[in-house]
């Protein structure tokens, strides 16, 4: 079975390591970034049982003027060995959680054909773009199906 934990501070110094390896400086949240924000942000990883990093992910609750008073899906990414596995649904999943009953948004970049068609699966429609990105949103009622009975084990 799949497990995951919350991020903690700490780990985003292993995060940064992992990600800037993999990923294109401009889509991915540095580790300054996140400590700035931390007392906002709320991230998980999903490991492997042994304990190996499949994905991270992490939302904010900053005032954002496309989304004021709901959660931002700040981002997500799995790395390379597991992409094309079916992963990103249960990350999605905790996100889904913790943003029930608000409304949704993530911001991404026009490019990212993977990142596009797991949030638009999943409920969020592009509105209008921002800076180098496109804004989606998704309806603070609006929980996909497929995510209600996904099971994930949470570990410390």
């Amino acid at each position: 079975m799949l497990c995951y934990r919350e991020m903690h501070k700490e780990d985003l110094v292993k995060w940064e390591e992992l990600a800037k390896s993999e990923f294109l400086e401009e889509d991915f949240c540095s580790a300054s970034y996140l400590c700035n924000k931390w007392r906002k942000i709320k991230g998980w990883i999903l490991m492997t049982p042994d304990k190996e990093w499949i994905r991270c992910c992490f939302v904010d609750s900053y005032f954002h003027k496309y989304n004021p008073e709901g959660i931002h899906f700040l981002e997500y990414c799995t790395f390379p060995k597991f992409r094309g596995q079916g992963y990103a649904k249960y990350l999605v999943k905790l996100q889904f959680d913790y943003a029930a009953g608000v409304k949704k948004s993530a911001c991404i970049n026009p490019g990212n054909d993977a990142s596009i068609a797991v949030l638009t699966k999943y409920g969020f429609r592009a509105v209008a773009p921002r800076k180098s990105w496109m804004v989606y949103l998704c309806d603070a009622d609006y929980y996909p199906s497929e995510l209600k009975d996904l099971e994930l084990e949470q570990v410390s």
